[in-house]
């Protein structure tokens, strides 16, 4: 029986082996409860490579959610393309005050900071520069978070393509351990950990777009998502670039973690036709998937036995 991901995550043990977390892949049948919010809106500047903001598509597609969201107030206060494998991520500091983002966050014009670097390991000059951004944010707005994107499906491949060969089983290796192991095995997730700690409260918060894409791609496994075929359909190319339904899935990912709220439900006409019932059925489709990845929650589990 298909279980909602949430339940199943409330409900796991530190005793229950590994293979056990292969059903937190389901996806929820039925809408899922939003979060109380009282935010109106929130002032947002979009860092990132071209997995996340090429062409700018994640400020644009969150800044339509938002309006749909009734956020009156959001405000996309810019968004800057870092370069490939994030390389201009490590120079945003040498260029200077003048420079975006740190000028607007500088100012105090931002309470939210997306970061989204490529592949960053411990020591790094990326490390280095999400932890001056996060102390420039505090020191002009207490309030504001940074937020440490990551996109791809870790380990799915050596850019070969082969995304419709996944089984769930296989996603659920490789992205569906949402553990300390798996927390752990990029870094993003230690250093918000150590940084939070350090300052005594949240100041960044780490977005698992990669698990949304997990949780979809066992949608269309399943049959779940009318009009999609293939897990493929998600991306434009054999590196993991987004489609047009993997952009909209991966927006209504970082609204729902900015905002603490469900998309599910949210009707943005740009994105269906009037009567188009295939093209709603995805949106929902990848609103679920969203809100479901934004509340998935750490667990312990025990190393599979030896065999």
């Amino acid at each position: 029986m298909m279980k909602r991901m949430t339940v199943l995550l409330a409900t796991l043990m530190i005793s229950l082996p590994w293979t056990s977390v292969v059903g937190t892949l389901a996806a929820a049948e039925k809408p899922v409860a939003s979060a109380t919010t009282t935010s109106t809106g929130k002032r947002v500047f979009f860092t990132g490579h071209s997995f996340f903001i090429a062409g700018g598509y994640m400020a644009k597609k969150v800044d339509l959610i938002a309006k749909a969201a009734k956020k009156e107030k959001h405000e996309l206060v810019g968004w800057r393309y870092s370069g490939g494998r994030s390389g201009a991520v490590d120079k945003w500091w040498e260029k200077g005050a003048d420079q975006e983002p740190r000028k607007s966050v500088a100012a105090g014009n931002v309470d939210i900071l997306t970061v989204c670097t490529y592949w960053m390991k411990k020591g790094s000059e990326q490390e280095k520069s999400v932890r001056n951004f996060v102390k420039l944010m505090q020191e002009s707005n207490p309030d504001g978070l940074v937020y440490l994107i990551t996109t791809k499906i870790p380990f799915d491949g050596k850019y070969e393509g082969g995304w419709d060969a996944r089984t769930k089983a296989e996603l659920a290796r490789l992205s569906g351990w949402i553990d300390e192991t798996h927390r752990y095995a990029n870094h993003h997730n230690a250093l918000a950990d150590e940084l939070n700690k350090a300052y005594g409260k949240t100041v960044i918060k780490t977005v698992p777009l990669y698990y949304g894409q997990a949780l979809m791609r066992a949608q269309i496994i399943d049959g779940k998502v009318p009009g999609v075929k293939k897990q493929s359909e998600l991306y434009s190319d054999a590196m993991g670039h987004v489609s047009e339904l993997g952009q909209r899935l991966n927006a209504y990912t970082v609204f729902a973690a900015i905002y603490g709220e469900s998309p599910v439900g949210l009707h943005l006409p740009q994105w269906e036709k009037s009567g188009d019932d295939v093209l709603h059925a995805q949106n929902i489709a990848a609103q679920k998937a969203a809100w479901e990845a934004v509340q998935a929650r750490v667990v312990k589990r025990t190393p599979k036995p030896k065999e």
